[in-house]
């Protein structure tokens, strides 16, 4: 009882995000419940403005994860003002971190695919992006055990990972 009081309070949102995951995935490559499952993400939702209609998947694209990572800037921008990204020194780890999760497994692809059709290389920058969500919802379950420096860590590399990642997508 008491260890899941502990999952509850420490990481109830982490366990929240590993399940919905596991159970969409489930659900996605289940040949009884897969085009079912595909096509509830497509089903529109919500107000029609100027005969526009946003999609479950819409939705979550356009709206919450904007809300996301407006929470995510919203804790950067507070460890840069008063924790351990303070200083250009010790914030300069984490970007080079970054970088170097951008440059390997976009080399790893690009060594994988070298002599893959032409139109297999243009998947070159898919790899190099970390998903900050999944990130973050695994380093807040194990936060309490944690310094108080390795979710700033973590955070500014994941943050940084996906700037490079929209940078070079684009």
């Amino acid at each position: 009882m008491h260890k899941l009081h502990h999952v509850m309070e420490a990481g109830a949102g982490s366990v929240l995000l590993m399940g919905a995951t596991a159970l969409s995935l489930w659900l996605a490559n289940n040949a009884a419940t897969s085009g079912a499952w595909v096509s509830v993400w497509d089903q529109t939702i919500g107000p029609a403005i100027g005969g526009h209609q946003l999609s479950i998947r819409g939705w979550i694209n356009e709206a919450v994860m904007a809300v996301f990572f407006f929470v995510v800037g919203m804790e950067i921008k507070r460890e840069c003002l008063e924790g351990s990204l303070k200083s250009i020194k010790s914030a300069l780890l984490p970007c080079i971190a970054a970088l170097g999760g951008m440059i390997v497994p976009m080399m790893i692809y690009i060594a994988l695919n070298i002599s893959s059709p032409l139109g297999v290389m243009s998947g070159w920058a898919v790899p190099m992006a970390t998903d900050i969500a999944f990130a973050m919802g695994v380093i807040n379950f194990f936060k309490a055990k944690l310094p108080p420096a390795v979710p700033a860590f973590l955070l500014t590399l994941a943050t940084v990972d996906d700037l490079g990642a929209i940078a070079v997508s684009k």
